[in-house]
């Protein structure tokens, strides 16, 4: 029952191309979960997708599909359904039958933490990268959404059976790590009445003034009398070791962790970048224009040619980010994927045709999300800066205003390509108007209601499974077996917001069962009716294992207690 729409799917398409000898698509998606009971548990669009091919009405090949289907419905393969019915102009509308929702709790019982989970992936090497923040600054809100969203592709990819590497490419060298080390020494200089050119592009937030400070009270007056060049390149090396400190420290409290963080600096002197440029000129896709040194990337897809070396013969940014790209797949990962923020939006197609050149992405194996801006609001206004950061709002702050519970999910429940309102508010709100905490309530709640019912001696250890269940039971269970199917779709398309959306609509059935009991809703659940009583907890503790199953895939805490109560 691993993702049981995908196996009925399988079945399906076999019964139709032994009946029509026809071949069907099987990458495509056939298969759905009705909206609405009434219209059965599954519902198939397959009539529309053959009525062209077979030059029949949609209603036609449907109504041909149920009788072909019908003698199939007592059989082991299709055991757990109770018949198929056409609807409007060609959809089949597949019953399950009430006894696979016994079967279907009991599997989630016995995998318990381990339920949606899947060997899809087969144990491929993916490759993820995600925030790459400069170590220059704080991390920022931006950084959050790529940090949250990258993490929970992470743990969802992961739990279908892929072998994941988190990865944090550090830019550690370069202009913008020299005018760091510049802005820092002079601050520092002024500490003893001393002046040095702050950087045209130098950074002014509050922690560089911190920085030097820091090296003044550990260090005295030691860099005031040495050559400045030195004493940048020495400020250059604390600042990036400081501030990456605190990026680890944010990314920590933010409960997001890297397998690895991939040095710019060490690629740089590896000589693998002078490596890609040299196979490029070997195969003619390097030509020189007006002093500098271009790269074909028209011939391979992208929009125009792009300059990898200038001029001055240093390399532009993209040169040794391709070597890095290269470096990723003959590290052996079979797909490589990024999260970029939208400033990075035309550097994807170059990145593709870069590595087509360099034989590492022939199959489409690289994906690139765009992440998009971030607003946060506060009182319906726009919050736009921060006094430390001097320019934006910290990851930091956030954290230590919603938490990171709310700021987790808030970044996670919309899809990447679609900007993001975060509004603070509601984050912090106790209440069903923020998300985040109906969801955890929804989990506590069953905690309570468990602990009441031991308290009153209602409740014995290990509560057997009933021999059937209730309309309202099976309405709840019917949730719980979207969940694998949720968690493989998430993973096929990288796509956080689907994990949200399903775990807010469980807790939403949850509280619409409960509202159908007594004005004392634990009364629902432990009443005097102990067959009742006993089906009643068992649906409710699987509810509760598969919330935590899916907060733990958000990276969000699934409380046992929570002081305020919903209505």
């Amino acid at each position: 029952m691993e993702d049981i729409l995908y196996k009925w799917q399988n079945d399906l398409l076999d019964v139709v191309t032994s009946s029509y000898k026809i071949q069907v698509d099987r990458g495509g998606s056939y298969l759905d979960f009705t909206t609405d009971s009434k219209f059965g548990d599954i519902t198939s669009n397959i009539a529309f997708k053959l009525s062209k091919e077979l030059k029949k009405r949609s209603l036609d090949v449907a109504n041909e599909l149920a009788k072909v289907l019908a003698p199939f419905m007592d059989t082991e393969r299709f055991r757990y359904l109770d018949g198929v019915k056409v609807a409007g102009n060609g959809y089949l509308n597949f019953y399950i039958a009430d006894g696979f929702y016994v079967e279907l709790l009991e599997e989630i019982y016995r995998k318990d933490g381990s339920f949606g989970q899947s060997n899809i992936g087969k144990g491929e090497r993916v490759n993820i990268e995600f925030v790459s923040a400069n170590p220059t600054g704080p991390l920022t809100v931006a950084h959050g959404r790529q940090a949250a969203v990258g993490d929970t592709l992470a743990r969802i990819i992961k739990f279908v059976g892929y072998d994941v590497t988190r990865e944090f490419y550090l830019n550690d060298c370069g202009n913008q790590v020299n005018n760091l080390g510049k802005s820092i020494y002079t601050k520092y200089s002024e500490l003893f009445g001393k002046t040095y050119p702050f950087p045209e592009e130098g950074y002014h937030g509050e922690y560089i003034g911190d920085i030097a400070k820091d090296i003044k009270d550990s260090e005295g007056d030691k860099y005031i009398n040495i050559p400045n060049e030195d004493a940048v390149t020495k400020f250059s090396n604390i600042g990036v070791e400081t501030i990456l400190g605190c990026i680890k420290k944010d990314l920590t409290d933010f409960r997001v962790t890297f397998d690895n963080y991939y040095s710019q600096n060490t690629l740089e002197k590896s000589g693998k970048v002078e490596e890609v440029v040299e196979y490029l000129k070997q195969v003619n896709l390097i030509y020189e224009k007006e002093k500098a040194f271009w790269l074909k990337t028209t011939a391979f897809g992208d929009q125009q040619d792009r300059v990898l070396i200038k001029s001055d013969r240093t390399y532009t940014y993209r040169t040794p980010d391709i070597a890095y790209h290269k470096d990723k797949f003959e590290r052996g990962f079979k797909q490589v994927i990024d999260l970029w923020g939208p400033d990075h939006h035309a550097h994807v197609g170059t990145m593709q045709s870069a590595l087509k050149m360099l034989g590492c992405d022939n199959r489409g194996n690289f994906t690139v999300l765009i992440v998009q801006h971030c607003r946060l609001l506060r009182g319906g206004e726009e919050v736009k800066m921060s006094k430390r950061a001097a320019t934006y709002v910290t990851l930091r702050e956030l954290l230590d205003e919603v938490g990171c519970d709310a700021a987790r999910y808030f970044f996670a429940m919309r899809k990447t390509d679609s900007h993001l309102d975060f509004d603070i508010d509601v984050a912090k709100k106790q209440s069903m108007e923020n998300p985040v905490y109906y969801i955890q309530y929804a989990y506590a709640r069953i905690s309570s209601i468990f602990r009441k019912g031991r308290e009153d001696g209602l409740i014995e250890e290990g509560i057997k499974p009933p021999p059937a269940f209730g309309a309202e039971e099976i309405t709840l269970a019917r949730e719980l077996l979207k969940f694998p199917y949720i968690v493989r779709s998430a993973a096929e398309n990288l796509d956080t917001e689907r994990m949200t959306r399903y775990l807010y609509q469980l807790a939403w059935t949850l509280q619409s069962y409960y509202q159908k009991g007594d004005k004392d809703k634990q009364l629902r659940v432990l009443c005097e009716d102990e067959k009742i009583r006993s089906m009643r907890l068992y649906t409710i503790r699987a509810v509760q294992i598969v919330i935590k199953n899916g907060l733990e895939l958000l990276g969000i805490n699934a409380p046992e207690r929570m002081e305020q109560q919903i209505s």
